[in-house]
């Protein structure tokens, strides 16, 4: 249990081992788009080799191949970053300028500097050392900034602050990288509008759509035809789900802030039976939905730590309870909903599908068919006190960092080697 556990930790702190991303089939052809793809790997002046290639049964989809870690010598020049930023470096980003947290008093515009992230969330912007919180090593970079410009400049900076020439993990830099054309998106979040299956001329709701990634894949698939609902109760997530909507070239998105668990009409409501515009909405509208639910995030990779508490952690279940009650109401009869997490706790995957069989009769699981692409993972022996019988958890698809092998044992897959995540595909009957 121990190992397995370490083993774990090791594979939720080690970025994936490729980069993958989504194409914009609204505006070019995949084909197409890999070709632009590869000639801007190429001409990319990292001093690293990268070579795309669609995957072969998410033909929409480009992998490419990382590397590392990477051996580097730290430097006596210290950055410090706070804990998402030092994800994203390890993800191959450069560090812009808003994400600098403290820096050593001599640094200067152009000088070689070490990375670290700040691993205990309480350095002070604008801290000297020496640094008493625990801090970990991202690679080595070059500063675009004297110290006093970031911290006692008046003028709020903007644009790269580091660039990360010595990452520990090798991975194409995506800022700004043909932003038309591809959406960076992990693997298993585009498995979920294929799975879902949206089809022209349907009416399909998106429950939790910031920021937009899947929103944006569903309205792709439906060739922009037909109505998209994308809901989401946080503004300040608003205006990036608008933009990534535009920039996608869906026009058939309809964005509402809502809390998805309220936007059923009852019997009070005003609404008009069959108009389609805000929320709420008539019980039985929706031809397809999906829910990628709030959750814990545990399976987001690289994690070098995660401050979630218990308290946090137990809030979750109980507020996917709510929005799988609303989606059951919303569906038609015959409807298909997709409920999705990307986190590895039962209470939140397995537990739930197990509830929401019990409570509602007529919801049945169903394959995922040919994008069933993780079956790595044995269900029944991983979560041992799971009520689903053994066909149930077959139709359950999961991505689980546990199950990751070691990548000295075997040539890793994109299919396995991805985030922690999970899939389940259900059908409405009368």
């Amino acid at each position: 249990m121990l190992n397995q556990y370490q083993h774990l930790k090791d594979n939720l702190s080690q970025p994936p081992s490729f980069t993958t991303l989504r194409c914009n089939t609204l505006k070019e052809n995949a084909g197409e788009i890999l070709k632009k793809v590869n000639s801007e790997l190429t001409a990319t002046k990292s001093g690293h080799s990268f070579k795309a290639a669609l995957h072969p049964v998410l033909t929409d989809l480009i992998v490419i191949t990382n590397s590392g870690p990477v051996h580097r010598e730290p430097v006596s020049k210290e950055v410090i970053v706070d804990r998402l930023c030092g994800m994203a470096v390890l993800r191959g980003s450069d560090v812009f300028a808003s994400g600098l947290l403290a820096m050593s008093p001599s640094i200067c515009r152009g000088d070689k500097v070490s990375l670290y992230v700040d691993l205990s969330s309480t350095c002070l912007r604008g801290s000297l050392p020496p640094y008493e919180f625990k801090k970990v090593y991202l690679g080595n970079g070059t500063s675009h900034f004297n110290r006093h410009e970031v911290f006692s400049s008046s003028t709020t900076l903007s644009g790269i602050g580091i660039s990360v020439e010595e990452p520990l993990y090798i991975s194409p830099k995506l800022n700004n990288f043909l932003p038309d054309l591809v959406f960076p998106q992990n693997l298993p979040s585009c498995i979920c509008a294929h799975v879902l299956d949206p089809q022209p001329g349907e009416t399909v709701l998106d429950m939790c759509a910031a920021p937009g990634g899947k929103t944006c894949h569903i309205g792709t698939l439906m060739q922009n035809s037909g109505v998209l609902i994308a809901l989401d109760k946080a503004k300040k997530k608003m205006d990036t789900l608008k933009s990534n909507l535009l920039k996608s070239g869906c026009t058939i998105a309809q964005v509402y802030c809502q809390d998805a668990s309220k936007s059923v009409q009852d019997g009070s409501s005003n609404v008009s039976p069959g108009v389609l515009g805000s929320p709420p909405y008539r019980p039985e509208t929706f031809d397809r939905i999906l829910l990628d639910a709030p959750c814990s995030a545990l399976g987001q990779r690289p994690s070098l730590s995660n401050p979630i508490t218990m308290k946090e952690l137990s809030s979750y279940p109980p507020l996917q309870r709510k929005l799988l009650i609303a989606a059951v109401k919303l569906l038609k009869v015959g409807g298909v909903l997709v409920y999705s997490t990307c986190t590895f706790t039962s209470s939140e995957n397995e537990g739930q599908i197990s509830w929401l069989l019990g409570e509602f009769p007529n919801i049945q699981l169903e394959s995922q068919g040919k994008f069933h692409l993780n079956k790595e993972s044995d269900m029944r022996s991983q979560f041992p006190g799971c009520t689903l019988s053994n066909e149930q958890l077959s139709l359950l698809q999961s991505f689980h960092p546990a199950f990751i092998p070691p990548t000295a044992s075997c040539m890793l897959s994109p299919n396995i080697d991805t985030i922690g995540f999970f899939i389940a595909k259900l059908r409405k009957f009368r």
